[in-house]
């Protein structure tokens, strides 16, 4: 069973934070028909005004059967399209639950001068029906702060981590996998417990943006089995496609 992790960033190919770039989806659905994934996050798929959900358009040119998308702010890339995390899945998926992350509500100046604002970020579970061994489903995308003059480990906001933190420690007990954007490489910090929960990190530690930093997880718990193989694959995205294959039964 191959899982895996992809911020598409809107669909639009390069660096991200280019607003009104064309999006690319031919391009990405050959990534991910090319990779024979059977579960995918995404997060950053655009969800536009006019009710066309790249989630969906994705799902239906890689030949996946099930998919479900929760828009959760509006986009940084275009001006009529929101931003949403989303799972595309060879297999049924129930029971998805949308918990979003306390905003700190953070100001700064963009490159061009232009004001930014920290858009909400959250998680979304849901309930993969996998036929031998049904497993939760977490995809997280967290807040960007580096872009906002303050660090991830800050201690004033430590309160901004604690659903994702509880979320992991509530499922570990069942066979659970996370696929998290983390926007920062310090998951020992942010993270601390995920081997008191008994995790285990699928990928190794290495970089999975252009500019050199890890910022993509795959997190699962012990009973989802010892990793077979896992790869960071590059993209034209500014961010890598990650994946790892896990055994079923």
């Amino acid at each position: 069973m191959r899982i895996a992790t992809w911020n598409i960033g809107g669909g639009i190919l390069g660096e991200s934070h280019q607003l009104h770039g064309t999006a690319a989806l031919d391009y990405h659905a050959k990534v991910i028909s090319d990779s024979q994934l059977d579960v995918l996050c995404l997060q950053e798929a655009h969800v536009y005004e006019s009710g066309v959900d790249q989630v969906a358009t994705l799902a239906e040119a890689c030949g996946f059967n099930h998919w479900h998308s929760i828009p959760i702010s509006s986009s940084h890339l275009a001006p009529d399209a929101y931003l949403a995390l989303g799972v595309l899945s060879r297999f049924p998926i129930a029971g998805n639950t949308y918990l979003q992350f306390p905003n700190p509500g953070l100001e700064s100046l963009g490159p061009n001068g232009e004001r930014w604002t920290l858009f909400d970020k959250g998680l979304l579970r849901s309930e993969i029906q996998e036929p031998s061994s049904p497993f939760t489903l977490i995809n997280a995308h967290c807040f960007p702060l580096h872009y906002f003059g303050v660090k991830a480990t800050d201690p004033s906001l430590t309160a901004i981590w604690h659903p994702l933190r509880r979320t992991l420690e509530d499922a570990h007990t069942r066979r659970t996998l996370a696929c998290v954007d983390l926007n920062s490489p310090d998951i020992d910090h942010l993270l601390p417990n995920l081997k008191l929960w008994s995790y285990s990190e699928l990928l190794p530690r290495v970089p999975t943006t252009p500019k050199g930093v890890q910022q993509d997880f795959l997190l699962a718990s012990a009973d989802m089995g010892v990793p077979i193989k896992a790869e960071i694959v590059p993209t034209l995205s500014d961010h890598a496609l990650c994946w790892a294959d896990l055994p079923t039964g």
